[in-house]
């Protein structure tokens, strides 16, 4: 017996209709699958010190004035792909233990970022723990968390014979839901 060409087409529609629903399905699943937000990110930004860290224990602010910084991140911000460079600042308080030494802060950070739906701009609250140069970051957004390091290059003062008021703060971490 033999299959008409009618049939034959008809049934090669069905499994052509059939592998795209399948590919469809899939390609859905794995974009469903992706976090939200899932990205790599490294920045710049110069951060003021008020009164500046000194070799006493002591409490104080930090502020970059504004979104002054400039962040590079690659990946998704709320399920948008980041497009480009995007900015960051910081507002927060630290206390310090042997101030040179190390100090703990918490604040806010406030950055904003290109993506293909449009710039997004997010709030969150840090929570960083120096010691030395070197500053252990994490910071709470609603619906994702950034964790890094930081770098704390001194710029004005030295801290020890005059106090430490301002640095360049290099941040490298991930963003992720």
């Amino acid at each position: 017996m033999s299959i008409s060409p009618i049939t034959s087409t008809t049934v090669r529609c069905r499994y052509l209709v059939l592998a795209g629903l399948l590919i469809a399905a899939l390609a859905t699943a794995d974009a469903s699958a992706a976090p939200a937000t899932s990205a790599t990110c490294t920045g710049l930004m110069t951060v003021s010190l008020s009164p500046g860290f000194t070799p006493a224990a002591g409490v104080g602010t930090a502020t970059s004035g504004g979104q002054t910084g400039e962040m590079l991140c690659l990946g998704t911000l709320d399920g948008h792909q980041i497009t480009g460079t995007g900015t960051f600042g910081v507002k927060e308080k630290y206390t310090s233990g042997a101030a040179c030494l190390t100090d703990t802060s918490k604040g806010q950070v406030f950055a904003t970022f290109p993506t293909t739906g449009g710039p997004i701009s997010i709030t969150g609250t840090l929570q960083a723990r120096r010691v030395g140069l070197v500053e252990s970051i994490g910071i709470q957004f609603p619906g994702s968390q950034f964790t890094g390091v930081a770098i704390d290059v001194p710029t004005e003062g030295n801290c020890l014979t005059d106090p430490l008021t301002r640095v360049l703060v290099s941040v490298t971490g991930t963003l992720a839901a």
